[in-house]
């Protein structure tokens, strides 16, 4: 299983110190944070996306359990488009209608 710290994902300046900007005169750190967990795309000449992202196996199996018990059973994406490529932020099984919530 692979951890990722946010602090980690902190930027550096030229001399490798830690970056900050002033916000309402509080000092926040610069984060330097991906752009998503995985890509989603348009299937070329038909009616459908297609996707991935980057899950723990143990999420998957969660969520493999799920499927032959629960009907129905909704995804719901939570994409970002960077330039032209649109990003997964977000990925969550439910069993109640996203609209709904």
């Amino acid at each position: 299983m692979v951890t990722a710290k946010l602090s980690g994902r902190h930027v550096m300046d030229d001399d490798g110190a830690r970056k900050y900007r002033k916000v309402r005169g509080e000092e926040i750190p610069v984060y330097d944070v991906p752009d998503g967990l995985g890509l989603i795309e348009k299937v070329r000449g038909e009616k459908r996306w297609s996707g991935f992202c980057w899950v723990s196996p143990g999420t998957v199996s969660d969520m493999l359990a799920l499927l032959p018990h629960v009907h129905p059973l909704y995804i719901s994406i939570h994409e970002r488009k960077v330039g032209r490529t649109r990003w997964i932020n977000g990925l969550t099984l439910q069993m109640s209608h996203p609209a709904f919530e």
